[in-house]
């Protein structure tokens, strides 16, 4: 994805179950800034796919007919939080 601002009403999520090690997907809302695709957890961290992810990092978000494969991070710095949410 480029450094371009936008968003789209969803994208499919793939993690890394946690306990059994099978691939998990949902879709999820998201949006990108300045390159970085953010995701928006509604449950917190204690969304299963936070969860996941704070296990194993590896993870690959599928929007639209483009497939990307990269390491999720959970955003802990309230300012980032807020950036990646203005529109």
């Amino acid at each position: 994805m480029d450094d371009v601002t936008w968003a789209a009403p969803e994208a499919e999520l793939t993690t890394t179950g946690r306990t059994s090690g099978l691939p998990r997907t949902i879709e999820i809302w998201f949006v990108v800034r300045e390159g970085t695709v953010y995701l928006l957890a509604e449950g917190g961290e204690q969304a299963h796919w936070v969860r996941n992810i704070v296990v194993n990092p590896l993870v690959r978000l599928r929007v639209g007919g483009l497939d990307f494969a990269g390491r999720g991070r959970i955003v802990s710095d309230l300012a980032e939080s807020e950036r990646a949410l203005e529109f």
